[in-house]
Protein backbone atom coordinates (compact mmCIF):
# COMPACT_ATOMS: atom_id res chain seq x y z
CA UNK A 1 0.00 0.00 0.00
CA UNK A 2 1.07 3.53 -1.06
CA UNK A 3 2.08 5.77 1.93
CA UNK A 4 -0.62 7.79 3.16
CA UNK A 5 -1.32 10.76 5.29
CA UNK A 6 -1.84 9.39 8.92
CA UNK A 7 -4.42 11.06 10.58
CA UNK A 8 -7.00 9.80 13.69
CA UNK A 9 -10.14 9.11 11.30
CA UNK A 10 -7.98 7.71 8.63
CA UNK A 11 -6.71 5.18 11.74
CA UNK A 12 -10.46 4.50 13.00
CA UNK A 13 -11.39 3.30 9.38
CA UNK A 14 -8.86 0.67 9.61
CA UNK A 15 -10.35 -2.76 9.98
CA UNK A 16 -8.73 -5.93 11.27
CA UNK A 17 -6.72 -8.17 9.05
CA UNK A 18 -8.43 -11.32 7.40
CA UNK A 19 -6.09 -13.81 8.20
CA UNK A 20 -7.40 -16.41 5.22
CA UNK A 21 -5.59 -13.19 2.89
CA UNK A 22 -2.96 -14.54 1.46
CA UNK A 23 -1.07 -11.45 1.10
CA UNK A 24 -1.10 -11.66 5.33
CA UNK A 25 1.25 -13.72 5.85
CA UNK A 26 2.19 -16.10 8.49
CA UNK A 27 1.37 -13.60 11.63
CA UNK A 28 -1.74 -11.74 9.98
CA UNK A 29 -0.81 -8.15 9.98
CA UNK A 30 -0.58 -5.14 7.79
CA UNK A 31 1.72 -2.20 7.53
CA UNK A 32 0.81 1.26 6.52
CA UNK A 33 3.16 3.94 5.76
CA UNK A 34 2.94 7.57 6.74
CA UNK A 35 3.06 9.91 3.69
CA UNK A 36 4.25 12.84 6.27
CA UNK A 37 6.71 11.15 8.37
CA UNK A 38 8.71 8.97 6.60
CA UNK A 39 9.88 6.14 8.52
CA UNK A 40 6.68 6.02 10.47
CA UNK A 41 3.86 3.17 9.97
CA UNK A 42 1.27 2.05 11.23
CA UNK A 43 0.62 -1.95 12.03
CA UNK A 44 -3.21 -3.44 12.01
CA UNK A 45 -3.27 -6.71 13.32
CA UNK A 46 -6.13 -9.47 12.79
CA UNK A 47 -7.69 -8.67 16.05
CA UNK A 48 -7.93 -4.62 14.91
CA UNK A 49 -4.65 -3.48 17.34
CA UNK A 50 -3.08 -0.91 15.94
CA UNK A 51 0.85 0.26 16.96
CA UNK A 52 2.68 2.55 15.67
CA UNK A 53 6.38 1.19 14.20
CA UNK A 54 9.67 3.07 12.90
CA UNK A 55 11.77 1.95 9.75
CA UNK A 56 15.32 2.41 8.97
CA UNK A 57 18.22 1.37 6.96
CA UNK A 58 20.83 0.03 8.82
CA UNK A 59 24.97 0.67 8.32
CA UNK A 60 24.82 -2.77 6.27
CA UNK A 61 21.98 -1.59 4.06
CA UNK A 62 19.01 -4.26 5.60
CA UNK A 63 15.71 -2.19 6.45
CA UNK A 64 15.27 -2.78 10.17
CA UNK A 65 11.91 -1.63 11.97
CA UNK A 66 10.94 -1.38 15.53
CA UNK A 67 7.57 -1.18 17.39
CA UNK A 68 7.08 2.49 18.89
CA UNK A 69 7.45 2.00 23.20
CA UNK A 70 3.77 2.52 23.96
CA UNK A 71 2.71 3.40 20.59
CA UNK A 72 -0.98 2.05 20.77
CA UNK A 73 -3.40 3.50 18.87
CA UNK A 74 -5.49 5.70 20.03
CA UNK A 75 -3.78 6.29 23.47
CA UNK A 76 -0.93 7.28 21.11
CA UNK A 77 -2.59 9.99 18.96
CA UNK A 78 -0.51 10.15 15.49
CA UNK A 79 0.76 13.75 16.10
CA UNK A 80 2.60 12.13 19.37
CA UNK A 81 3.78 9.39 17.10
CA UNK A 82 5.66 11.77 14.22
CA UNK A 83 7.24 13.05 17.22
CA UNK A 84 9.04 9.74 19.16
CA UNK A 85 9.50 8.34 15.70
CA UNK A 86 11.53 11.87 14.94
CA UNK A 87 13.19 10.96 18.58
CA UNK A 88 14.26 7.44 17.79
CA UNK A 89 15.36 8.39 13.94
CA UNK A 90 17.44 10.98 15.51
CA UNK A 91 18.97 8.95 17.85
CA UNK A 92 19.37 5.75 15.43
CA UNK A 93 21.22 8.65 12.71
CA UNK A 94 23.15 11.05 14.80
CA UNK A 95 24.08 8.90 18.25
CA UNK A 96 24.02 5.35 16.53
CA UNK A 97 21.95 4.26 19.01
CA UNK A 98 20.18 0.66 18.05
CA UNK A 99 16.78 0.56 19.78
CA UNK A 100 16.91 -3.69 18.92
CA UNK A 101 19.70 -3.88 20.64
CA UNK A 102 18.71 -1.92 23.35
CA UNK A 103 15.31 -4.29 23.70
CA UNK A 104 16.99 -7.55 23.39
CA UNK A 105 19.51 -5.83 26.30
CA UNK A 106 16.56 -5.15 28.35
CA UNK A 107 14.56 -8.36 27.99
CA UNK A 108 18.02 -10.57 28.31
CA UNK A 109 18.71 -8.52 31.78
CA UNK A 110 15.29 -9.39 32.84
CA UNK A 111 16.01 -12.89 32.03
CA UNK A 112 19.24 -13.25 33.53
CA UNK A 113 17.72 -11.49 36.93
CA UNK A 114 18.95 -8.19 36.88
CA UNK A 115 16.52 -5.37 37.43
CA UNK A 116 17.08 -3.21 34.12
CA UNK A 117 15.03 0.49 34.61
CA UNK A 118 12.65 -0.86 31.92
CA UNK A 119 11.52 -3.63 34.37
CA UNK A 120 11.35 -1.56 37.42
CA UNK A 121 9.05 0.67 35.25
CA UNK A 122 6.82 -2.45 34.35
CA UNK A 123 6.97 -3.08 38.22
CA UNK A 124 5.86 0.38 39.24
CA UNK A 125 2.88 0.90 36.57
CA UNK A 126 1.88 -3.51 37.39
CA UNK A 127 2.13 -2.57 41.39
CA UNK A 128 0.68 1.33 41.53
CA UNK A 129 -1.82 1.78 38.71
CA UNK A 130 -4.51 1.09 40.89
CA UNK A 131 -3.71 3.47 43.54
CA UNK A 132 -2.62 6.22 40.96
CA UNK A 133 -4.51 8.63 38.42
CA UNK A 134 -4.61 6.70 35.23
CA UNK A 135 -3.10 10.15 33.80
CA UNK A 136 -0.18 10.17 36.24
CA UNK A 137 0.58 6.79 35.71
CA UNK A 138 0.69 7.52 31.46
CA UNK A 139 2.38 10.51 31.82
CA UNK A 140 5.44 8.77 33.71
CA UNK A 141 5.54 6.09 31.45
CA UNK A 142 5.24 8.41 28.31
CA UNK A 143 8.33 10.60 29.31
CA UNK A 144 10.68 7.52 30.65
CA UNK A 145 9.82 5.68 27.09
CA UNK A 146 10.66 8.98 25.53
CA UNK A 147 12.94 10.79 26.74
CA UNK A 148 14.49 7.96 28.29
CA UNK A 149 14.37 5.45 25.97
CA UNK A 150 18.55 4.35 25.42
CA UNK A 151 18.51 3.89 29.42
CA UNK A 152 15.62 1.33 29.56
CA UNK A 153 18.03 -1.30 29.41
CA UNK A 154 20.53 -0.69 31.65
CA UNK A 155 20.44 -1.96 35.29
CA UNK A 156 18.50 0.39 37.47
CA UNK A 157 21.39 0.24 39.85
CA UNK A 158 23.95 1.32 37.72
CA UNK A 159 22.02 4.58 36.67
CA UNK A 160 24.43 7.51 37.41
CA UNK A 161 23.79 10.97 38.69
CA UNK A 162 26.37 12.20 36.19
CA UNK A 163 23.82 10.34 33.14
CA UNK A 164 20.78 12.03 34.41
CA UNK A 165 22.11 15.69 34.73
CA UNK A 166 23.45 15.07 31.33
CA UNK A 167 20.29 13.91 29.72
CA UNK A 168 18.26 17.35 31.66
CA UNK A 169 20.83 19.59 30.31
CA UNK A 170 20.16 18.06 26.58
CA UNK A 171 16.81 18.23 27.12
CA UNK A 172 16.82 22.32 27.98
CA UNK A 173 19.35 22.53 25.60
CA UNK A 174 16.50 21.57 23.13
CA UNK A 175 14.48 24.16 24.54
CA UNK A 176 12.56 21.73 26.57
CA UNK A 177 12.71 22.93 29.86
CA UNK A 178 8.79 21.34 31.16
CA UNK A 179 10.28 18.22 29.77
CA UNK A 180 13.70 17.94 31.80
CA UNK A 181 11.72 18.77 35.21
CA UNK A 182 9.30 16.12 34.30
CA UNK A 183 11.54 13.79 33.50
CA UNK A 184 13.53 14.69 36.78
CA UNK A 185 10.41 14.96 38.83
CA UNK A 186 9.08 11.37 37.36
CA UNK A 187 12.28 9.09 37.76
CA UNK A 188 12.55 10.27 41.31
CA UNK A 189 9.15 8.93 41.98
CA UNK A 190 9.99 6.12 40.28
CA UNK A 191 13.36 5.47 42.42
CA UNK A 192 12.01 6.73 45.60
CA UNK A 193 9.26 3.66 45.04
CA UNK A 194 11.83 1.58 44.46
CA UNK A 195 14.02 2.68 47.53
CA UNK A 196 10.91 2.01 49.46
CA UNK A 197 10.46 -1.00 48.66
CA UNK A 198 13.93 -2.23 48.74
CA UNK A 199 14.41 -3.03 45.35
CA UNK A 200 17.16 -0.15 44.83
CA UNK A 201 19.20 1.37 47.97
CA UNK A 202 19.96 4.84 46.16
CA UNK A 203 17.49 7.66 44.32
CA UNK A 204 20.12 8.51 42.00
CA UNK A 205 17.67 11.36 41.01
CA UNK A 206 17.60 12.88 44.56
CA UNK A 207 19.05 16.78 44.80
CA UNK A 208 19.31 16.85 40.79
CA UNK A 209 18.71 20.53 40.27
CA UNK A 210 15.41 21.37 38.14
CA UNK A 211 15.26 23.81 35.98
CA UNK A 212 12.74 26.84 36.61
CA UNK A 213 9.73 26.72 34.31
CA UNK A 214 7.95 30.01 34.14
CA UNK A 215 4.50 30.10 35.39
CA UNK A 216 2.22 31.10 32.86
CA UNK A 217 -0.02 34.53 34.21
CA UNK A 218 -1.43 35.36 30.90
CA UNK A 219 -5.18 36.84 31.43
CA UNK A 220 -7.04 38.07 28.60
CA UNK A 221 -8.86 40.95 28.72
CA UNK A 222 -12.59 41.29 28.50
CA UNK A 223 -12.01 42.35 24.98
CA UNK A 224 -9.77 39.58 23.95
CA UNK A 225 -12.17 37.31 26.11
CA UNK A 226 -15.07 38.28 23.97
CA UNK A 227 -13.38 38.10 20.56
CA UNK A 228 -12.47 34.76 21.36
CA UNK A 229 -15.77 33.19 22.73
CA UNK A 230 -16.89 34.86 19.38
CA UNK A 231 -14.65 33.22 17.13
CA UNK A 232 -15.15 29.72 18.98
CA UNK A 233 -18.89 30.35 18.47
CA UNK A 234 -17.81 30.64 14.43
CA UNK A 235 -16.14 27.19 14.44
CA UNK A 236 -17.91 24.26 13.29
CA UNK A 237 -18.06 21.05 15.52
CA UNK A 238 -15.78 19.97 17.66
CA UNK A 239 -13.68 22.80 17.70
CA UNK A 240 -15.90 25.54 18.43
CA UNK A 241 -17.93 23.42 21.20
CA UNK A 242 -14.83 22.65 22.47
CA UNK A 243 -13.05 26.52 23.22
CA UNK A 244 -16.71 27.58 24.04
CA UNK A 245 -17.17 25.09 26.64
CA UNK A 246 -13.46 25.65 27.96
CA UNK A 247 -14.41 29.09 28.60
CA UNK A 248 -17.83 28.57 30.30
CA UNK A 249 -16.95 26.30 32.84
CA UNK A 250 -12.96 26.58 33.77
CA UNK A 251 -11.96 23.01 33.32
CA UNK A 252 -8.64 22.36 32.19
CA UNK A 253 -8.17 21.04 28.14
CA UNK A 254 -7.82 17.51 28.11
CA UNK A 255 -11.21 17.27 30.87
CA UNK A 256 -12.95 19.06 28.54
CA UNK A 257 -12.17 17.42 25.73
CA UNK A 258 -12.41 13.85 26.57
CA UNK A 259 -16.07 14.34 27.80
CA UNK A 260 -18.09 11.64 27.89
CA UNK A 261 -22.08 11.80 27.49
CA UNK A 262 -22.37 8.92 30.68
CA UNK A 263 -20.82 11.95 33.06
CA UNK A 264 -23.58 14.42 32.16
CA UNK A 265 -27.22 14.15 34.11
CA UNK A 266 -30.27 13.49 31.87
CA UNK A 267 -31.39 17.46 32.07
CA UNK A 268 -27.62 18.98 31.34
CA UNK A 269 -27.58 20.85 34.37
CA UNK A 270 -24.30 18.99 36.09
CA UNK A 271 -21.04 17.40 34.57
CA UNK A 272 -19.85 14.81 37.11
CA UNK A 273 -16.10 14.60 36.43
CA UNK A 274 -14.58 10.93 37.66
CA UNK A 275 -11.81 10.95 39.63
CA UNK A 276 -9.24 8.97 37.37
CA UNK A 277 -9.69 12.21 35.02
CA UNK A 278 -9.04 14.86 37.34
CA UNK A 279 -5.32 16.32 38.24
CA UNK A 280 -6.38 15.74 41.97
CA UNK A 281 -8.02 12.73 41.53
CA UNK A 282 -11.41 12.96 43.33
CA UNK A 283 -14.51 13.20 41.17
CA UNK A 284 -15.68 17.01 40.23
CA UNK A 285 -19.26 18.57 39.91
CA UNK A 286 -19.51 21.39 37.02
CA UNK A 287 -22.54 23.33 37.25
CA UNK A 288 -23.55 23.50 33.26
CA UNK A 289 -24.94 27.11 32.72
CA UNK A 290 -27.77 28.21 30.34
CA UNK A 291 -25.11 28.47 27.21
CA UNK A 292 -23.17 25.26 28.12
CA UNK A 293 -26.54 23.57 28.34
CA UNK A 294 -27.28 24.83 25.21
CA UNK A 295 -24.29 23.60 23.44
CA UNK A 296 -24.60 20.52 24.74
CA UNK A 297 -28.16 19.77 23.61
CA UNK A 298 -27.32 21.23 20.23
CA UNK A 299 -24.82 18.21 19.98
CA UNK A 300 -27.15 15.52 21.56
CA UNK A 301 -29.99 16.29 19.32
CA UNK A 302 -27.77 17.46 15.92
CA UNK A 303 -26.66 15.74 13.24
CA UNK A 304 -22.98 16.21 14.52
CA UNK A 305 -23.73 13.33 16.96
CA UNK A 306 -22.18 10.20 16.14
CA UNK A 307 -23.99 6.96 16.94
CA UNK A 308 -22.99 4.90 19.46
CA UNK A 309 -20.09 7.17 20.19
CA UNK A 310 -19.42 7.76 24.05
CA UNK A 311 -17.15 10.97 23.66
CA UNK A 312 -19.23 14.52 23.33
CA UNK A 313 -16.65 16.09 21.56
CA UNK A 314 -15.27 13.78 18.60
CA UNK A 315 -14.42 13.64 15.07
CA UNK A 316 -14.08 9.77 14.67
CA UNK A 317 -16.62 8.56 16.38
CA UNK A 318 -14.49 6.68 18.19
CA UNK A 319 -11.99 8.45 20.39
CA UNK A 320 -11.87 12.30 21.70
CA UNK A 321 -11.12 15.01 19.75
CA UNK A 322 -7.19 16.21 19.39
CA UNK A 323 -6.06 18.61 16.98
CA UNK A 324 -5.73 21.44 19.51
CA UNK A 325 -2.74 23.05 17.72
CA UNK A 326 -4.63 23.92 14.48
CA UNK A 327 -8.12 24.58 16.60
CA UNK A 328 -6.21 27.65 17.95
CA UNK A 329 -4.47 28.87 15.23
CA UNK A 330 -7.65 29.43 13.54
CA UNK A 331 -9.60 30.94 16.37
CA UNK A 332 -6.12 33.03 16.61
CA UNK A 333 -6.52 34.12 13.54
CA UNK A 334 -10.46 35.08 13.45
CA UNK A 335 -10.23 36.49 16.57
CA UNK A 336 -6.64 38.73 16.60
CA UNK A 337 -5.68 37.32 19.74
CA UNK A 338 -2.21 36.44 19.82
CA UNK A 339 0.19 34.60 22.33
CA UNK A 340 -2.30 33.10 24.81
CA UNK A 341 -2.37 29.15 25.66
CA UNK A 342 -5.60 26.78 26.05
CA UNK A 343 -4.31 27.03 29.96
CA UNK A 344 -4.43 30.66 29.86
CA UNK A 345 -8.30 30.49 29.81
CA UNK A 346 -8.00 29.05 32.72
CA UNK A 347 -6.69 31.58 34.48
CA UNK A 348 -8.61 34.25 33.04
CA UNK A 349 -11.76 32.24 34.35
CA UNK A 350 -10.13 32.38 37.78
CA UNK A 351 -9.35 35.88 37.74
CA UNK A 352 -12.17 37.41 36.43
CA UNK A 353 -14.53 35.59 38.34
CA UNK A 354 -13.22 36.94 41.47
CA UNK A 355 -13.26 40.77 39.67
CA UNK A 356 -17.04 40.27 39.26
CA UNK A 357 -17.23 39.58 42.97
CA UNK A 358 -16.73 36.08 43.36
CA UNK A 359 -15.41 34.83 46.83
CA UNK A 360 -11.46 33.56 46.29
CA UNK A 361 -12.39 30.18 47.77
CA UNK A 362 -15.37 29.64 45.75
CA UNK A 363 -13.69 30.11 42.32
CA UNK A 364 -10.96 27.52 43.33
CA UNK A 365 -13.63 25.10 44.45
CA UNK A 366 -15.28 25.78 40.65
CA UNK A 367 -11.69 24.93 39.64
CA UNK A 368 -11.35 21.99 41.61
CA UNK A 369 -8.04 23.78 43.09
CA UNK A 370 -7.19 21.88 46.52
CA UNK A 371 -6.64 24.22 49.19
CA UNK A 372 -3.49 25.08 50.91
CA UNK A 373 -2.75 24.69 54.41
CA UNK A 374 -5.17 24.85 57.45
CA UNK A 375 -8.24 25.16 54.62
CA UNK A 376 -7.42 22.42 52.88
CA UNK A 377 -7.64 19.79 55.59
CA UNK A 378 -10.34 21.05 58.07
CA UNK A 379 -12.36 23.11 54.84
CA UNK A 380 -14.44 20.43 53.42
CA UNK A 381 -17.52 22.25 52.02
CA UNK A 382 -18.48 22.25 48.60
CA UNK A 383 -20.56 25.85 48.36
CA UNK A 384 -22.57 24.29 45.48
CA UNK A 385 -24.97 26.97 45.51
CA UNK A 386 -22.24 29.77 45.48
CA UNK A 387 -20.68 27.67 42.17
CA UNK A 388 -23.84 27.55 40.28
CA UNK A 389 -24.41 31.37 41.24
CA UNK A 390 -20.97 32.06 40.47
CA UNK A 391 -20.88 30.02 36.94
CA UNK A 392 -23.88 31.68 35.76
CA UNK A 393 -22.59 34.84 36.55
CA UNK A 394 -19.17 34.36 34.60
CA UNK A 395 -21.56 32.89 31.47
CA UNK A 396 -23.62 35.76 31.48
CA UNK A 397 -20.22 38.62 31.61
CA UNK A 398 -18.54 36.22 28.74
CA UNK A 399 -21.73 36.25 26.13
CA UNK A 400 -21.94 39.94 26.80
CA UNK A 401 -18.27 40.24 25.80
CA UNK A 402 -18.42 38.21 22.89
CA UNK A 403 -21.80 40.15 22.17
CA UNK A 404 -19.53 43.37 21.62
CA UNK A 405 -16.62 41.61 19.60
CA UNK A 406 -18.97 39.71 17.28
CA UNK A 407 -19.13 42.23 14.43
CA UNK A 408 -15.51 42.55 14.16
CA UNK A 409 -14.88 38.76 14.39
CA UNK A 410 -17.40 37.90 11.80
CA UNK A 411 -15.92 40.27 9.37
CA UNK A 412 -12.65 39.18 10.07
CA UNK A 413 -13.83 35.55 9.20
CA UNK A 414 -15.60 36.58 6.02
CA UNK A 415 -12.33 38.43 5.14
CA UNK A 416 -10.06 35.61 5.39
CA UNK A 417 -12.81 32.99 3.99
CA UNK A 418 -12.51 35.34 0.83
CA UNK A 419 -8.87 35.27 0.91
CA UNK A 420 -8.52 31.35 1.38
CA UNK A 421 -11.60 30.99 -1.47
CA UNK A 422 -9.35 33.06 -3.90
CA UNK A 423 -6.49 31.63 -3.28
CA UNK A 424 -8.16 28.58 -3.89
CA UNK A 425 -9.44 29.67 -7.02
CA UNK A 426 -6.15 30.94 -8.30
CA UNK A 427 -4.36 27.52 -7.70
CA UNK A 428 -7.22 25.55 -9.46
CA UNK A 429 -6.89 27.59 -12.66
CA UNK A 430 -3.36 27.17 -12.52
CA UNK A 431 -3.40 23.97 -12.24
CA UNK A 432 -5.85 23.61 -15.19
CA UNK A 433 -3.89 25.62 -17.41
CA UNK A 434 -0.53 23.14 -16.70
CA UNK A 435 -2.62 20.32 -17.59
CA UNK A 436 -3.78 21.53 -20.74
CA UNK A 437 -0.12 23.18 -21.87
CA UNK A 438 2.39 20.55 -22.89
CA UNK A 439 5.54 20.35 -21.27
CA UNK A 440 8.03 22.05 -23.48
CA UNK A 441 11.54 21.23 -23.65
CA UNK A 442 13.75 23.20 -25.00
CA UNK A 443 17.05 21.58 -26.56
CA UNK A 444 20.11 23.56 -25.69
CA UNK A 445 22.01 25.47 -28.37
CA UNK A 446 24.82 24.05 -30.48
CA UNK A 447 26.89 26.54 -31.92
CA UNK A 448 28.08 25.42 -35.27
Amino acid sequence: MAPVKLTEAFLASLTSVDPKDPAAGPKPSRFVADSVRRGLMVNVTKNGTKTFHVRWTAPDGKSQRIAIPGGTWPDMRVGVARERADELLHGIRSRGQDPKAEKRAKRDGAADGVLTIGALLSAWEKLKADELRAAYVKAIRDVLHHDFADYLGTPAADLTRKQIVARSERLQGDGKRGTARNLLAYGSALYGWAVDTGRLEVNPFLGVPRPAVAKPDRVLSDAELGAVYAAASLRPYPSGAFAQLLMLTGMRRDEVADMEWSELNSDLTVWSVPGKRMKNGKRHEVHLSAPARAILAAIRDGAARQAGCPFVLSTTGSTPMSGFSNIKQHVDAVSGVAEWRWHDLRHTTATRMVGLGVAPHVADKILAHTMPGIMGRYQHAEYEAERRAALDLWATHVEACAEKQMDVVRKRAETLAAIRSDTWSKGMKARRASKRSPLQIKSPLVSS
